[in-house]
């Protein structure tokens, strides 16, 4: 009568019968070398960047991209701006017409919406929130909003501090994103982790979590998290 034991068990036998599968975990020596071959010839025929962009022509011409099955980590402390460079390369990559999967861990879905807005229309999300736009602003804003909604390629997925490592998979599953975006990914629920192990085995837990999704889906994850308050303290 365990309900949450229940589920996680039934999502581990999910996972492991959607990602065990004979044509992806075993190849022979040749038809692996085949796969390279051609992904050679992918890049030989179509040169430059071979991933999704970052948003930073520099950043792109050192990394190619982000690839699929990379994990990036954005690390710093409090109130940097890991958010807005999350948000950057978000709307970056929609703009070179991928498919994005942005979560929220931390912030409401309409907090995140409301700086992608401003980025995109040069409209001060302040205005926006406290509504004092001017009839052209305003205008452009709504023609904006008008005129994205038709893609569709943008979605928005709300963490609330809650969520666990089992459902963002399954949204991933079930939006297959070009590229998904985690803000605050150190926040979500491991599985399969004791209650009381410590925060560190946690946090590992859920990076692990990450690069397995990374392989299962064979998409790049780029995720934020933060120092702890004593890093660098004592010259740690």
């Amino acid at each position: 009568f365990n309900v949450d034991a229940c589920r996680a068990i039934v999502d581990r036998m999910s996972s492991s019968c959607r990602t065990s599968s004979p044509d992806s975990d075993l190849r022979t020596f040749q038809e692996a070398g085949m796969e390279v071959l051609a992904e050679y010839d992918h890049a030989h025929e179509n040169p430059g960047m071979s991933g999704i962009t970052t948003g930073w022509p520099g950043l792109d011409l050192m990394t190619g991209g982000w690839q699929n099955g990379d994990l990036i980590a954005l690390v710093a402390r409090m109130g940097v701006g890991k958010t807005y460079a999350m948000i950057y390369m978000a709307v970056a990559a929609r703009r070179s017409g991928k498919s994005v999967l942005f979560t929220t861990m931390e912030m409401t879905i309409a907090q995140i919406v409301r700086r992608v807005l401003a980025m995109e229309t040069g409209i001060t999300p302040e205005f926006i929130r406290k509504g004092m736009l001017s009839r052209h602003a305003e205008r452009r804003l709504r023609n904006y909003v008008d005129t994205i909604a038709q893609a569709n390629r943008f979605n928005f997925y709300a963490g609330s501090f809650s969520k666990k490592l089992s459902d963002l998979d399954l949204v991933q599953s079930e939006l297959t994103p070009d590229i998904h975006y985690i803000d605050g990914g150190y926040l979500a629920e491991p599985e399969g982790v004791p209650k009381n192990a410590s925060r560190l085995d946690k946090v590992a837990a859920v990076f692990n979590g990450y690069k397995r999704m990374t392989i299962t889906h064979d998409r790049p994850i780029v995720v934020s998290t933060q120092f702890s308050r004593a890093a660098g303290k004592r010259g740690k």
